[in-house]
């Protein structure tokens, strides 16, 4: 059976409840007005409404991952893709947090630096801002860093 160190189990309750704060930022942050939309955004909508519609994925020049994955939300929830994004976004981004986490206890001792690397992280201006929009981004940060974990 797997043992788990004390220390351990402190470092992945505040993995957690670092990853809930700043997934928690971005739903306060796009409450007012909901998450940002650009070209590209109404793109990702359009095409996941039409994909719940039954119509094809006509769109050459924008990647299909993101727009299906707001589409299933769409199927299975009913929720549009334009109010589902935010809550995508708020999810990935805090695995995103979570999963960084895990990835500088491999190659990091000291969990002041793991825990202050982790605040920089989250309040990081480049990964703030495509959250806050109906982007690509967070997704393919987010499988990045799995990636990077994996």
């Amino acid at each position: 059976m797997l043992k788990i160190r004390k220390m351990d189990k402190f470092m992945l309750v505040v993995f957690m409840l670092l990853a809930l704060a700043f997934g928690g930022l971005i739903i306060w942050t796009t409450t007012p007005y909901n998450a940002g939309v650009s070209p590209d955004s109404v793109a990702y909508i359009q095409a996941a409404r039409n994909i719940v519609a039954g119509e094809n994925y006509h769109n050459a020049l924008e990647p299909p991952f993101y727009p299906m994955v707001l589409a299933s939300i769409k199927f299975l929830f009913g929720i549009d893709p334009l109010i589902s994004a935010r809550y995508i976004n708020a999810v990935l981004y805090a695995s995103t947090i979570f999963i960084t986490g895990l990835l500088l206890k491999k190659y990091l001792s000291s969990p002041y630096l793991i825990i202050l690397c982790l605040v920089f992280i989250g309040f990081s201006n480049a990964l703030i801002a495509p959250s806050l929009m109906v982007w690509t981004e967070t997704v393919f940060i987010f499988l990045v860093t799995l990636f990077l974990f994996l």
